[in-house]
């Protein structure tokens, strides 16, 4: 027993040295992402089949509805899709695609952001490249996390004629995966301190993921939040972009002239 309690001790000893000296390095926030994956590739809390459209026969399913086509050459028009209304909105949509997957709406609880697809296979358009993906709003890259290629960018503040339609006129917003899971290549070339205006091409939906390595699905991740609020809260991007966020088969288009 005194065995056993000794080598329990050695393990936690070298756990919490480990976790001190990797916070140091590469930051508290890093060290908590790096442990999250350690522990779902060690203990799979689902099965991915359950949740990536590419494991099931028809794409159809994912948005529940019965697709006329096999997943493998299924069309997005087979599909029952909602168009875009826009509503006010001080940010642009940052991207085409449609919201495949009623795990990845918006959710403040379980999913802080909205996962646009880039097709509703889960299929790029060029192997994981996807569609290009704009600056929804003008300002300043703050955070550039390669293992997820997700991007924060610090927006200007929003104008006051924006008071009664979003929650905060103070805001950041997240965009992630764009980049290659097999290959590691980076589908946007931004760094912190860049600073980009609102429209600006800053990228191309991938499919890359720390979070979730099995994760095959061209999309890209887009969050919304508050930077007047403690721990800076994810925020509806509906209000935002002025198209639901959290709407099944709602289709996202980028409402700029892009040409």
């Amino acid at each position: 027993m005194k065995r056993i309690l000794a080598i329990l001790s050695v393990i936690l000893a070298g756990f919490v040295t480990s976790f001190i000296i990797s916070t140091l390095f590469l930051g508290y926030e890093n060290t908590l992402i790096g442990l999250n994956v350690f522990t779902r590739r060690l203990i799979p809390r689902e099965n991915p089949e359950k949740i990536f459209a590419q494991a099931d026969s028809t794409a159809g399913r994912v948005l529940g509805v019965e697709a006329e086509s096999e997943y493998d050459t299924i069309d997005i028009t087979s599909v029952k899709i909602y168009e875009s209304e826009t509503e006010p909105a001080p940010f642009i949509i940052p991207t085409d695609g449609i919201a495949a997957h009623a795990l990845f709406l918006y959710d403040p609880v379980k999913h802080d952001g909205v996962d646009i697809w880039t097709r509703v296979d889960g299929k790029g358009l060029a192997g994981s490249k996807g569609n290009p993906v704009y600056a929804a709003c003008s300002g300043t890259v703050t955070r550039v996390f390669a293992p997820n290629q997700e991007i924060e960018i610090i927006c200007e503040d929003i104008d006051e004629s924006f008071a009664d339609y979003v929650p905060s006129l103070k805001v950041k917003t997240l965009y992630s995966h764009m980049g290659d899971a097999v290959t590691g290549e980076w589908y946007h070339s931004l760094r912190v301190g860049q600073t980009v205006q609102q429209g600006e091409l800053i990228g191309y939906q991938g499919n890359i993921s720390s979070f979730a390595p099995w994760n095959r699905v061209t999309h890209l991740h887009f969050g919304v939040y508050d930077l007047t609020q403690s721990g800076r809260p994810s925020l509806d991007p509906s209000d935002y972009i002025g198209v639901s966020a959290t709407k099944l088969g709602q289709k996202f288009e980028v409402n700029i002239d892009t040409n």
